[in-house]
C-alpha cells in the first residue's frame, strides 16, 4: 500500500548526472534500466526506497530495510498472489539481481536457493522460515 502523500512514478524519468549519483542509486539506475529495456513496467517510490518492477504473472520489489546499513528487502510474487517469497539481503546489487532473475523467469526452487544464500531472514507464501532452512518441498 503507497501512503497518499508518496509519489509514485514510472520509469524512466531524469535522475541528474550518472556521475553524480551515489554507488547504491547505480545500482538502481540499472536495475531499473535493465527491467524497462526487457519490457517489465519499472517503479520508484520517492522517499521511501521503493523500487519495484512487474511483468506478465510475476513481479518484484526491493525496499530499503535498515538505512546506512545496505539491508534491503525484497519482496517476489505471482500473479495476484502477494509475497510468494521474500527476505532481508545485504547489498543493493543482490537485492535487483534477484527480482531480475524473478522476471525473466528463472524456476522458483533455483531462486529461492539464490535467496536463502544472501537473505538474512526469509519468508516464504507469507510464511517466516528463518535464517538457513532448506527449500521446503525439496528432496
Amino acid at each position: 500500500m503507497v501512503c497518499p502523500d508518496t509519489i509514485v512514478r514510472s520509469w524512466p524519468f531524469p535522475v541528474g548526472p550518472r556521475e553524480a549519483l551515489t554507488p547504491t542509486q547505480r545500482v538502481f539506475v540499472d536495475f531499473l534500466d535493465a527491467a524497462l529495456a526487457e519490457g517489465f513496467a519499472p517503479q520508484v517510490e520517492r522517499g521511501l526506497a521503493f523500487y519495484e518492477a512487474s511483468g506478465p504473472g510475476r513481479g518484484g520489489v526491493v525496499y530499503r530495510r535498515l538505512p546506512g546499513r545496505d539491508v534491503w528487502e525484497v519482496q517476489l510474487w505471482r500473479g495476484d498472489e502477494p509475497r510468494a517469497m521474500s527476505g532481508f539481503v545485504r547489498g543493493a546489487r543482490a537485492a535487483v539481481e534477484l527480482v531480475l532473475r524473478w522476471l525473466r523467469g528463472e524456476d522458483e526452487h533455483a531462486l529461492w536457493e539464490a535467496l536463502c544464500a544472501v537473505a538474512t531472514r526469509r519468508w516464504r507464501n507469507g510464511e517466516f522460515v528463518g535464517d538457513n532452512d532448506p527449500l521446503p518441498g525439496a528432496s
